[in-house]
């Protein structure tokens, strides 16, 4: 995209325009698991209980979501969404807790202590906790009843039902499965069965939890830190023409220039802390442009690095590729970034990543791994131009997950090319070629990455394949008829 992105310092124009309105751009979740991808009914639940605290995974890369729910997961579980709620519920229960398979100092411990002196829980005997038999479908429904109870919130009843099994369900769950029903917090396993005695898996949680906090939503209760942006229901303040822009020879002189876009990028380095902060008031969110490939001779940094230069960047006089192998590099990047971290922008777009292609050794890659990772440390978005040799190794060969080096990809000429830029002559891009592209963003697309495609064509039928095909997988797209993006 370098020639391209040359035409946009020149002219600051906009890319990555969608045709109608958009909302304010929701933060991307860094999905850990490589068991949950976007084709999962529950990949949305798994990501609202990740985002919000309320479940991890069984190990740092597998969430289980076939996996039954313990008693002792589903009580940690509504412990951690009563700290994210900040409710406090009164002490019913003094002393310590009669249950000995409770262990002290066991990550259950302070949850199964916190429930059962609220009232919240009891054993499965006397003194017998339950930990590790699971949780059935009547007991989550008399939990989350309780707990709405004691929180002091009324669950509005959205809908009618009666289950087939209604006799079946323990006399001290039937208020709570009914009111969960009509809550639309559970719904029934088919022909109006209910099962109360049945067990939960990981997965079929995640979806009951966040339906849960939705209903809390629609009974107006104080969510507290719950991300509002992970339910069913959005409160979205801001709307926007525009989806993405790129404005990277701007200033903050004059903001009034980012008014139709949701995402705008810039070049932290000519905007004060102050003027993002401005821009974040204004509902935007802000990356900024950050070039880990190669060296420009326009920075005032130029002179400290250009000995480690490996060559000429084609098309692009005043750019060299740079040996990203160099410890200074990395710390340089590493400052660079922190810096503008620290003006609060929301992300880094992050350029040439393709000097692995060009100078495919392993140090050069390991460099760029390196530098990707660390900007990832900061905990705000990476979205990548380009790259497909980086991350297609870092998946494929190292076995990564994409979520450990990026949040996003921006990738051009996925469907069409350019056959001449100084006449914007444009032809449909190879189909081993389209092929490859989608295959890679397709890996990446799966596990939650934002995709954001750039095309140049004038052809009106390719134009609707492409608009059809990124409406299909939810991809970001701008289609222009001229190098010149306008």
């Amino acid at each position: 995209m370098k020639r391209a992105l040359s035409l946009v310092l020149a002219l600051c124009i906009s890319i990555l325009c969608l045709v109608s309105p958009c909302f304010a751009k929701e933060k991307v979740w860094r999905n850990p698991f490589a068991d949950i991808t976007t084709d999962a009914w529950y990949f949305n639940a798994v990501k609202f209980s990740n985002i919000n605290g309320l479940f991890s995974g069984m190990t740092k890369t597998a969430f289980e979501p076939n996996t039954s729910m313990s008693r002792a997961m589903f009580v940690r579980v509504l412990y951690n969404l009563a700290g994210k709620l900040g409710v406090n519920i009164e002490v019913e229960n003094d002393g310590e807790i009669p249950f000995r398979d409770v262990i002290k100092g066991e990550w259950y411990e302070s949850a199964v202590e916190w429930a059962y002196t609220r009232g919240l829980v009891y054993g499965v005997e006397s003194d017998v906790f339950g930990l590790k038999a699971d949780v059935t479908r009547e007991q989550m429904c008399a939990l989350l009843y309780r707990f709405s109870q004691k929180a002091s919130v009324t669950l509005s009843e959205i809908r009618d039902i009666n289950f087939a099994d209604e006799d079946e369900i323990s006399t001290y769950a039937k208020d709570a499965v009914i009111t969960m029903g009509k809550a639309w917090v559970v719904s029934g396993m088919g022909d109006g069965i209910f099962c109360p005695a049945g067990s939960a898996n990981r997965a079929q949680v995640a979806q009951i939890m966040r339906a849960f906090v939705n209903c809390l939503s629609r009974s107006s209760a104080d969510l507290g830190d719950i991300d509002e942006n992970t339910l069913d229901i959005l409160p979205y303040p801001v709307i926007f023409d525009n989806d993405y822009g790129v404005f990277l020879s701007r200033d903050d002189s004059s903001l009034e220039i980012f008014d139709d876009y949701d995402t705008v990028i810039i070049d932290a380095q000519y905007f004060s802390k102050d003027s993002i902060a401005t821009l974040h008031e204004d509902g935007h969110t802000v990356y900024t442009y950050i070039n880990i490939g190669s060296l420009e001779n326009f920075r005032d940094f130029y002179e400290d690095f250009k000995d480690i230069t490996l060559g000429e960047y084609e098309n692009w006089p005043g750019e060299y590729w740079v040996d990203t192998s160099k410890g200074e590099w990395q710390e340089h990047i590493a400052s660079l970034s922190r810096e503008y971290a620290e003006k609060g922008v929301d992300g880094f777009f992050v350029d040439n990543l393709d000097v692995y292609s060009v100078y495919s050794r392993k140090e050069i890659y390991d460099g760029v791994i390196t530098m990707l990772k660390d900007l990832m440390s900061l905990n705000i978005d990476v979205v990548v131009n380009g790259g497909i040799d980086v991350v297609n190794r870092y998946m494929n060969i190292d076995k990564g997950l994409p979520f450990d080096i990026l949040t996003g990809i921006n990738q051009e000429s996925v469907f069409a090319t350019i056959l001449d830029f100084d006449k914007d002559i444009f032809g449909e891009q190879s189909p081993s070629n389209t092929n490859a592209y989608i295959k890679y963003l397709s890996s990446c697309s799966k596990y939650g990455v934002e995709i954001y495609l750039l095309e140049y064509t004038k052809d009106e039928a390719l134009k609707k394949r492409i608009v059809d095909y990124c409406k299909q997988e939810g991809w970001y797209y701008y289609i222009s008829s001229s190098v010149e993006l306008g």
